[in-house]
């Protein structure tokens, strides 16, 4: 594996998308968000993005397979890619997981915990079993790049602590307001400004993570607007910042043919690729004004006016 592409953003800004496009380059693996479906889904009846269960699914069980070689089970209901997923997150976890904006502080964090051990050695775990899988998918399908769409504000800095692995980071960047709208239609009537200020303190702390550990020529940033409005070019930035050949992009995308897990809509063919800006038309004025007043400094430090 030559390298191991992790993609950081906010929900809905297109990551299973993304997934599916570079999983059709020749040289590139993708099976989505590597973290797997999501916790209490039913595993007898979730399917695969190639239609069949994921439980009988050819490829899944060769993963499972070559996982279990390793010494390391494999659970198609969790695949133990999280860290600590299997519990409550306490203080402690959460100290762990979430940066302090002062990079001596988190050295010292760094510390305390190393020499705490359990916790440390928990992380270290989760992280081993990305990149085993992230082999594995590669491996099987002949490719020299793998692509996970997790999203993780904090993967990336447990990554790039992996001396065996070449990690690159793309950070995809939606105008808030749109993610606004796509939760607001998703959760109906359940209250959103807790979304709000959840987004904009990932948005903070992906910056901080991504600014203390990850070099500044191995981050590509991408504007969703960007790439649903030319598609083509941000796929020529991506694949130049992969180190890949162009690789031209065929309409429909036939999910039956790839192995991604994720949201449903891994299960629909892709015509096109189209810009969502409904937040223009649907969010009300106090939802923006809502918006404005938890998030508007972070959205308008990504340049959206």
């Amino acid at each position: 594996m030559k390298s191991y592409v992790f993609m950081t953003s906010a929900n809905y800004s297109g990551s299973t998308l993304l997934s599916f496009l570079l999983d059709c380059h020749p040289q590139i693996a993708s099976v989505g968000e590597l973290h797997g479906p999501t916790r209490g889904l039913n595993m007898e009846t979730y399917a695969c993005s190639c239609g069949t269960r994921l439980v009988d699914c050819a490829f899944w069980l060769e993963v499972q397979r070559q996982m279990a070689d390793r010494s390391m089970p494999f659970d198609f209901g969790n695949f133990e890619t999280e860290y600590f997923y299997h519990i409550d997150r306490g203080f402690w976890e959460k100290a762990l997981l979430y940066p302090f904006r002062w990079k001596s502080l988190n050295s010292l964090k760094d510390i305390f915990f190393q020499l705490e051990g359990r916790r440390i050695s928990e992380v270290a775990r989760v992280t081993d079993r990305c990149v085993t899988m992230a082999e594995i998918v590669t491996s099987i399908k002949g490719a020299d790049h793998f692509f996970d769409a997790s999203k993780s504000v904090i993967k990336p800095k447990y990554l790039s602590k992996r001396s065996d692995i070449n990690l690159k980071v793309i950070v995809v960047i939606r105008d808030g307001r749109g993610f606004l709208c796509s939760y607001i239609k998703r959760k109906r009537n359940a209250p959103y400004e807790q979304a709000v200020k959840t987004w904009a303190v990932a948005r903070r702390r992906t910056e901080i993570i991504l600014s203390q550990y990850i070099e500044a020529d191995n981050i590509l940033r991408v504007r969703y607007e960007d790439f649903c409005s030319d598609s083509e070019k941000t796929l020529r930035n991506i694949y130049d910042f992969i180190g890949v050949e162009y690789f031209p992009l065929t309409m429909p995308v036939d999910v039956t043919n790839h192995h991604i897990v994720g949201n449903k809509m891994r299960k629909k063919e892709i015509h096109e690729i189209s810009l969502d800006e409904r937040w223009k038309r649907d969010l009300s004025g106090k939802q923006l004004a809502t918006f404005d007043e938890i998030a508007g400094a972070t959205n308008r430090a990504y340049g959206y006016a």
